[in-house]
């Protein structure tokens, strides 16, 4: 078996994020660790948010979604996610003019995220003032992306997909371009 040089692998990554997750819900407070009073995690609500968003035009489409349906049903997901009655709000509660913000996509060949998504968002986060120089939208080039390294923000955005291994693939596995090795 090859030992790993980069010091830490992802199953370590998760095993040692799982384990802290699980010892701050237990109460566990460590060396320099504020206690759930102390970080406010008191204060978080108990169930999760999850949003369906359905369209019957969608279905219609061919197996691709139109881009003005597409936009239309990101905005009404992100009103519907952050309880806001217009997408505007949701979009300012999240982003500020000030930040420069990387939109992690995923570009495999297979299951891309659309583009037309990708410019939906752009087009969001121009819509609350980010600047369009402070706006990038990479996949395996973010290491060296000049946006990406000066980020304030990021909207991590791929298609959901079956995994052999962990049986989904989900946002968290889309963050391995972020790691050298």
């Amino acid at each position: 078996m090859r030992k790993n040089r980069s010091g830490i692998t992802r199953r370590g990554f998760l095993r040692g994020t799982s384990g802290l997750a699980v010892g701050g819900m237990a109460g566990f407070v460590g060396s320099g660790m504020a206690s759930p009073e102390e970080s406010n995690l008191s204060a978080r609500p108990t169930k999760s948010r999850v949003v369906l968003v359905r369209s019957p035009e969608a279905a219609r489409e061919a197996g691709e979604v139109g881009p003005g349906l597409l936009h239309a049903m990101l905005n009404q997901a992100m009103a519907a996610l952050l309880q806001t009655s217009a997408a505007a709000g949701a979009w300012s509660q999240l982003f500020t003019p000030e930040d420069v913000v990387g939109i992690k996509t995923n570009v495999w060949k297979n299951l891309r995220t659309p583009e037309s998504l990708e410019e939906a968002i752009r087009s969001e986060l121009m819509g609350v003032g980010v600047s369009a120089e402070d706006i990038a939208v990479d996949d395996r080039g973010v290491r060296n992306n000049e946006i990406f390294r000066r980020a304030s923000a990021m909207v991590n955005v791929r298609p959901m997909r079956t995994h052999h291994w962990s049986g989904l693939g989900t946002c968290l596995k889309n963050m391995i371009m972020f790691v050298p090795r």
